[in-house]
């Protein structure tokens, strides 16, 4: 004969063991809940202006659903144009920029985020773009004992080496050659105290960074005698 009181003493063990298993099953669901983590990332070196650039922001590990979002030098990275693109996946995402220029010289920073927390990560990109004129010497006329001061500025990076020089047929003298530590553009300022007839002729700005091609700028000296 089935005794009741044989089902009632199974019932217990098997409602305990139901318990543990749906606690296990919690701890383990809550174990696999993680925050995310990025895989550190760098762009490539020796990146010039026109060239294609792209860098993936890779979550190895955290809990879905994860979002993504791109900062430039602290403020959060707009797609102002066709040449820029953001491309996500569920654990990925990829900053696609066409055709650089210095404008897209910075820091660039991927977060990623969910329920849990978030992580970023961090990389600079630095675009190497040939000398560009900001001003260029004019033609100057003056008279023997006075000062002449004339300056170039050139924007590049790096940043661009000014050099002067004077041309003398057939060969060409260097007057100057200043570096500037200025971290955006070189600006050198040619000065001769008290010219001469000698200082009259040809000169030229040479500004040079290594990228091709280098800028070249010439005016002229012009010496009159001096003030009655």
């Amino acid at each position: 004969m089935f005794h009741l009181s044989k089902v009632k003493q199974c019932k217990f063990p098997l409602m305990f063991l139901l318990f543990g298993i749906l606690t296990w099953m919690f701890m383990q669901a809550e174990a696999s809940e993680e925050v995310p983590e990025i895989e550190k990332f760098q762009f490539k070196e020796n990146v010039k202006e026109g060239d294609f650039v792209s860098v993936v922001c890779l979550v190895k590990t955290g809990s879905q659903p994860i979002t993504f979002l791109w900062y430039k030098n602290g403020d959060e990275f707009i797609i102002s144009n066709k040449k820029m693109s953001i491309e996500n996946s569920p654990v990925t995402s990829a900053l696609i920029l066409n055709s650089v220029t210095s404008e897209n010289d910075g820091n660039y920073t991927c977060v990623a985020k969910n329920s849990l927390g978030s992580d970023r990560h961090s990389a600079v990109l630095k675009i190497k773009a040939s000398p560009k004129w900001i001003s260029q010497p004019n033609d100057i006329v003056t008279v023997i004992g006075d000062a002449i001061i004339t300056s170039c500025t050139a924007s590049g990076s790096p940043t661009p080496k000014i050099t002067w020089k004077k041309i003398e047929d057939p060969r060409i003298h260097t007057l100057y050659n200043i570096n500037s530590t200025n971290f955006n553009n070189s600006d050198s300022t040619l000065k001769i105290p008290r010219v001469s007839y000698g200082d009259s002729g040809i000169y030229q700005c040479i500004a040079d960074n290594g990228i091709h091609p280098s800028i070249k700028a010439n005016f002229t000296v012009t010496i009159r005698g001096r003030r009655v």
